[in-house]
């Protein structure tokens, strides 16, 4: 949560904060499922934020 409300706001960020998603990548849809709910239990909070960014790819 501090990540998130330190302006971690896509999967990329909070993957470099958390080191989430940076072994395998299996946990990365994960990761984005995590974003989306944060993104929708603070919608008040969220200034920037990019649902295009928070994609995984491949």
């Amino acid at each position: 949560m501090a990540c998130w409300r330190s302006g971690a706001r896509t999967v990329d960020a909070l993957s470099g904060a958390t080191r989430a998603g940076t072994g395998c990548g299996g946990c990365r849809d994960a990761l984005a499922g995590i974003v989306d709910w944060l993104a929708g239990a603070e919608p008040a909070e969220v200034t920037g934020w990019d649902r295009e960014a928070m994609e995984v790819t491949g």
